[in-house]
């Protein structure tokens, strides 16, 4: 049987990001409502997915 995929959703900084690839995350997410504890900008998303390996994947709603 294969490995489950592991996605973490709510990144909205670099620290959570960086747990979520050192765990070997397979994909992450981000929040776009504002009124959410783990909103995070546009600008800061893209920021932020750049900086995922190529092995991985965001996921934009």
């Amino acid at each position: 049987m294969p490995a489950p995929a592991l996605k973490f959703c709510g990144i909205n900084d670099s620290r959570a990001l960086d747990a979520a690839i050192h765990a070997r995350g397979d994909y992450v997410g981000f929040v776009f409502h504002p009124p959410s504890p783990r909103h995070v900008g546009l600008d800061d998303a893209a920021a932020l997915g750049a900086r995922m390996p190529t092995t991985r994947r965001s996921v934009l709603p």
